[in-house]
């Protein structure tokens, strides 16, 4: 159990009271106990090309999950990316305006 967590390059689980918990991509609301920073001034994120015009139209959107994750590489983007198209597209996002893209 513990070689999960202690084996995630990218930190994905935390293990507490004997538990593993994932730290990100919850569907329900969890504290982390994560201190907020100011993000840098470009964000990214990837994503197959054939839905990249639809979110460019309507924006981005957590889905079932609690937020939209963002890379801030855009190596880690195109990582990301490649997960459902081989040559994805890759959303640059102005950190610095992102509550102009906000959906509530």
């Amino acid at each position: 159990m513990c070689a999960v967590v202690i084996g995630s390059d990218k930190q994905r689980f935390d293990l507490r009271d004997g538990k593993i918990r994932a730290t990100y991509g919850h569907s329900f609301p969890v504290d982390l106990g994560l201190e907020p920073v100011q993000p840098p001034p470009q964000l990214y994120y990837g994503t197959a090309r054939d839905l990249a015009q639809s979110i460019l139209r309507i924006g981005l959107k957590p889905r079932d999950r609690q937020y939209v994750h963002l890379s801030s590489s855009v190596n880690e983007a195109i990582a990301v990316g490649k997960r459902r198209d081989p040559a994805p597209a890759i959303i640059v996002v102005d950190a610095v305006a992102r509550d102009r893209f906000i959906h509530r």
